[in-house]
């Protein structure tokens, strides 16, 4: 509990009214020296033990408040008249007195009421969001997982209708010595507006900052860059590259690893390569 909190139990703590734990906590608060509860809970003390002394001398009578308040009217007669008549006199001090201790132990223990309700509605709202949030995050997640499951369907029927189509061009990828077990194959389609695709299995992970590159070789131009690609877990990628000009003779293709983003010519160690069929 913090101070204000501590604080609205000193009302409840003068007349007796707190569970251990709650007791506890607020004597550890007085031994750490807050002169101002200390004080508080003194006055609030002091009404509790002059109510009390109230109601004991109203019991009994008190012909000496009576005879002030006489005094106060200015008539000796009134002094007499509460004896004569066996009424009690309730000074109005005292009354004034329990009054302001009933509302202020009243707003005291509302006021605890109410940080309590709050404090546990706010508990429960931030349980709540929490919740939200994560699921929020698993629809994330799960989106896109579907988006990359969409591509990679897209990308498989892409592949298989350039495999599939008719006078078709085939460039199988073989291993190299940095990865023995890799495998891929190139299709380039006879028709300018047919997609080129490729696929690649068993490949290496990438480093953080490289990313794997395929190329065409051309018979005058060399090396051409074909496409970027990373792979899954398994080491494996569906890639639909760029087409080679169509003035240019296609001897070959590679996959090369190269530093993010790729690059204009090959500056890594080759992992695939294959000759063209024609």
């Amino acid at each position: 509990m913090d101070h204000d909190e501590l604080r609205e139990l000193l009302p409840l703590e003068a007349m007796g009214r707190l569970d251990e734990g709650e007791r506890a906590a607020l004597d550890a608060h007085l031994r750490e020296g807050c002169d101002e509860c200390a004080a508080e809970l003194r006055d609030f003390r002091e009404m509790v033990a002059a109510i009390a002394v109230a109601d004991s001398e109203a019991v009994a009578g008190d012909p000496v408040w009576a005879r002030l308040e006489a005094r106060l009217r200015g008539s000796r007669a009134s002094e007499r008249a509460p004896a004569r008549s066996g009424r009690r006199v309730f000074p109005l001090a005292r009354v004034a007195l329990a009054a302001s201790l009933f509302l202020a132990v009243l707003a005291g223990y509302f006021a605890y009421q109410v940080r309590a309700i709050r404090d546990a509605a706010s508990a429960r709202d931030t349980q709540m969001q929490a919740r939200l949030d994560d699921l929020a995050q698993l629809l994330r997640q799960r989106d896109a997982q579907l988006a990359a499951f969409q591509s990679q369907m897209s990308q498989s029927g892409e592949l298989t209708r350039a495999l599939l189509a008719p006078d078709v061009r085939l460039i199988k990828l073989g291993p190299m010595p940095g990865a023995p077990d890799a495998r891929g194959v190139v299709a380039m389609p006879p028709r300018p507006q047919a997609h080129c695709m490729a696929a690649v299995i068993g490949l290496p992970p990438a480093p953080p900052d490289k990313t794997y590159e395929l190329w065409w070789i051309g018979a005058k131009r060399g090396p051409m860059r074909a496409a970027t690609f990373t792979t899954a877990a398994h080491g494996g990628a569906i890639i639909s590259p760029s087409r080679p000009p169509q003035d240019e003779p296609i001897l070959a293709s590679a996959v090369t690893l190269e530093p993010r983003g790729g690059s204009d010519r090959p500056t890594g160690p080759m992992y695939l390569k294959g000759l063209s069929t024609e």
